[in-house]
């Protein structure tokens, strides 16, 4: 019946074979490795996704650890400021209890000198200078009054003068020592 006999010259054949390679890297392409490729793509960016996303949490921990840091320093500044602030207002009631008690026992006060801070082992502690003037049992009362109405203060020094041998007045200075904070 038929016979058919398919001849191809050369350059036919190279052109039938370079073809059906191509063809073949096509569908091979295609379906094996396109599809692979896309998986690496995919495979690829999320693992630079991933680094990003690494980076950005690392950015973040260390903007929290900044701010952290930044809020401690704050808190430090305000605890140094309340400090100083709860010892001026201790000074200020200290300073109107010693007039309210010079006023209540006669004694004219005639000047406070700014307080003192000492810090030693064991305690703080402020000095206050007071200078005064009044006869000699209001002073007494004064003292008293002070020494027993407050624990913390403590009448360090006393020293009193008369100026006028004819006076009755007696003018002197007193050094009281606060203790804030026993350890």
């Amino acid at each position: 019946m038929w016979n058919f006999k398919l001849e191809l010259i050369p350059e036919r054949k190279y052109l039938f074979v370079f073809s059906f390679l191509f063809i073949f890297l096509f569908l091979v392409d295609w379906k094996i490795i396109i599809p692979f490729l896309h998986e690496s793509f995919h495979m690829i960016s999320s693992v630079f996704q991933f680094s990003e996303n690494q980076r950005r949490e690392q950015q973040i921990i260390l903007e929290s650890e900044r701010l952290r840091e930044d809020n401690l320093l704050y808190l430090n500044q305000i605890n140094r400021y309340n400090a100083q602030l709860i010892q001026k207002v201790q000074l200020a009631s200290l300073y109107k209890t010693i007039n309210d008690a010079a006023t209540e026992n006669g004694v004219n006060i005639q000047q406070i000198f700014p307080a003192i801070f000492q810090n030693d082992a064991h305690s703080d502690s402020f000095i206050v200078n007071i200078q005064f003037s009044a006869k000699f049992k209001p002073i007494i009362r004064f003292i008293h009054f002070i020494e027993e109405n407050n624990l913390l203060l403590r009448i360090t020094q006393l020293e009193l003068q008369k100026k006028v041998p004819e006076s009755l007045f007696i003018e002197g200075r007193l050094e009281i020592t606060i203790i804030t904070k026993i350890e």
